[in-house]
């Protein structure tokens, strides 16, 4: 996946300047008012770990995310729990599935499943933590859908409901693992705004093919 994402954000930016020029009809419902759609959210939900036999605790978390069109980038999560095994995500976000519809002419007009749909994704990184004992890395692996709330024109992307799971898993035998190589399951509710930045991928051509002004 961390090989596929090079891919994914250079395929981006050869459509950045097409994507950007979309109207309305194109369906893209202003998330490219900019080339970066950035969100943040709070939330918390529920942990199942095998420390001690399957044990249930709670989480909060603040999630922050960058994502290139829409479609791929970056996300770092805290995570507090009431135990002390805080620990943060950080990782790659990937949301293929706009670029596909895109490109494909593939929409139902509806901006709700549209978005909806768009938005299901995966996140694949690393768990850093915890932070109250040995600090160690382990694997973290989510998978997630944003449930649109309210949906404005303008660079204001919207407030969206995330709903999400995650897992992180240690072998025993790691010893960079966190709380001494136990597993857990994450199910998480987030509520999350989104905006849009401009890089100024929309107006990029290569200089060879740039039109001279007179």
């Amino acid at each position: 996946m961390h090989r596929a994402l090079p891919s994914l954000i250079a395929l981006a930016c050869l459509l950045a300047p097409a994507i950007a020029r979309a109207d309305e009809g194109d369906t893209v419902y202003g998330r490219l008012s900019g080339d970066l759609v950035l969100s943040a959210g709070i939330g918390g939900g529920m942990v199942v770990n095998d420390r001690v036999g399957p044990e249930i605790t709670g989480t909060t978390t603040i999630e922050l995310r960058a994502r290139l069109l829409d479609s791929g980038g970056l996300v770092i999560a805290p995570e507090w729990r009431p135990e002390g095994d805080d620990r943060v995500i950080v990782g790659v976000d990937v949301r293929p599935l706009f670029l596909l519809r895109f490109l494909m002419n593939m929409q139902s007009g509806d901006a709700w499943l549209d978005l909806f749909v768009d938005s299901i994704g995966i996140d694949l990184g690393v768990a850093i933590g915890p932070f109250d004992d040995d600090v160690g890395v382990a694997t973290a692996l989510g998978l997630g859908v944003d449930v649109p709330l309210f949906l404005p024109d303008g660079v204001l992307g919207g407030v969206f409901f995330r709903v999400a799971t995650r897992w992180v898993g240690a072998l025993s035998t790691d010893q960079l693992a966190p709380t001494g190589g136990t597993n857990d399951l994450v199910v998480l509710g987030v509520l999350t705004v989104r905006g849009v930045a401009d890089l100024g991928l929309g107006g990029w051509a290569p200089p060879t093919y740039r039109v001279r002004e007179q």
